[in-house]
């Protein structure tokens, strides 16, 4: 098998209709199925949409499938399956007040992995603000206010930009808003306990389920501020760590078009594109390219003018 043709999967993305998408995705290049799309699984393992490899000796296979076909390409993890979920999400209204489980709790009851997120803000409309916390200083105290329908006085908002970079524990109560498009990296699940949802009507013209017996056994009560950071758009042609936690490492790097940059990965890499033009070994990509440099190799040199967004599975073998 030739190991230099392997070094690099380009991924298929698959797309998924939300309520409240629209058609902003279409900016990354994407031919965009019909309807209101908000997301774009870049980079999926998940059953609800794996990601179709586009080249090399595994092309038209699923990303599942090859995990664990070719553990070698992925420095012999042996985990059940592929770790990690990389999404672009557009959101043209407001998503649903929402909160994640950990791993203990989702492996118990919806035998999966839970949702440690994080997310890079790729776009933000002037006066866009995200939903992040609460103020409720006990259980009993967050019931109540849920139950009244306090939504004001419990639910805290912040300021949201462009850049900035948001990592939101498992237990945290959040929700993007309108006008605002990230990218998401995050463990491969798809477990979501919605607490609110403005009333809103689903294409059958029913409420949305709530899950608020899982929201209370699932939320950090009270409120931990999550860890904040930003991208430096100043810093080129050097590696930016913008999270670092159990579950993966996010790194940026930018490249000014007359710099090379020789990338050492001891372990396999996922990669996304999201602005410009880069070229990494052989290999062209654009804005909205996703990709992961398997384990067969150990550097590659990186060129071009633009940014993109690395992610390591911290998964212990």
């Amino acid at each position: 098998m030739n190991q230099k043709e392997n070094s690099l999967l380009l991924l298929k993305p698959t797309f998924k209709e939300r309520l409240w998408g629209g058609r902003q995705l279409s900016k990354f290049g994407y031919p965009l199925p019909p309807g209101k799309i908000g997301e774009c699984w870049g980079i999926s393992g998940h059953p609800h949409g794996p990601s179709e490899i586009l080249n090399g000796a595994a092309k038209g296979q699923l990303l599942s499938e090859v995990y664990q076909q070719h553990q070698d390409w992925f420095n012999h993890e042996h985990q059940s399956s592929f770790p990690l979920l990389v999404k672009i999400i557009d959101a043209q209204a407001d998503l649903s007040v929402q909160v994640h489980p950990d791993d203990h709790y989702a492996l118990n009851h919806e035998h999966q992995l839970g949702k440690h997120e994080s997310w890079l803000v790729l776009h933000a409309e002037a006066q866009t603000r995200i939903q992040l916390g609460h103020r409720a200083a006990n259980l009993a105290r967050f019931k109540e206010m849920v139950g009244r329908q306090q939504w004001e006085q419990l639910l805290i908002y912040d300021t949201i930009a462009q850049d900035d970079v948001i990592d939101i524990k498992p237990g945290t109560l959040h929700a993007l808003c309108a006008g605002t498009m990230v990218l998401e990296i995050q463990q491969s699940s798809d477990v979501t306990y919605r607490v609110y949802d403005y009333q809103r009507l689903d294409q059958q013209g029913q409420l949305r389920q709530l899950h608020l017996e899982q929201a209370y056994a699932v939320t950090t009560i009270p409120h931990q501020m999550p860890s904040k950071a930003k991208l430096n758009r100043h810093l080129l042609n050097t590696l930016q760590t913008l999270v670092q936690h159990q579950h993966y490492t996010i790194t940026a790097l930018g490249l000014d078009g007359n710099t090379p940059f020789q990338y050492h990965y001891p372990r396999y890499r996922l990669g996304i594109v999201i602005e410009g033009d880069i070229t990494i070994g052989d290999q062209s990509l654009i804005k909205g390219n996703h990709f992961i440099l398997t384990g067969l190799q150990k550097e590659v040199m990186v060129s071009g003018h633009g940014w993109v967004v690395f992610v390591e599975s911290a998964v212990k073998r």
